[in-house]
């Protein structure tokens, strides 16, 4: 049933977006991890710090969690993600691709990587 209802995406607000980053964020670490001979346990953690500063810009930016998505804040949080990871690193790339889709078709956000 879950999966069902991520295929369809979710509601394009900004907390469901910052799940998305941070969902990206634990997959590509799930990804790695299983790859890697000695597991770098601090990584996610970084990555997630990282992320909850992204989070931080858009409620400075007076965002509220359930909020839909528009795209100043879209704007706010493409910045934030600039500043705080390079974009072309998987997980973010992957979350910029989702907000631009859903700026220019409408096209909710998912969860599935």
């Amino acid at each position: 049933m879950v999966r069902t209802v991520a295929k369809k995406g979710i509601p394009p607000t900004v907390s469901n977006f910052m799940a998305v980053l941070k969902s990206m964020l634990t997959q590509y670490d799930q990804k790695v991890s299983a790859r890697e001979r000695h597991v770098n346990i601090y990584r996610l953690g970084h990555l997630l710090e990282a992320a909850s500063k992204v989070e931080g810009d858009l409620t400075s930016a007076g965002a509220k969690g359930g909020e839909a998505m528009t795209p100043g804040l879209a704007e706010v949080m493409f910045a934030s993600m600039d500043r705080r990871f390079d974009l072309n690193f998987p997980p973010v790339k992957k979350t910029v691709k989702q907000l631009a889709a859903f700026l220019t078709n409408g096209k909710n956000p998912s969860l599935l990587d």
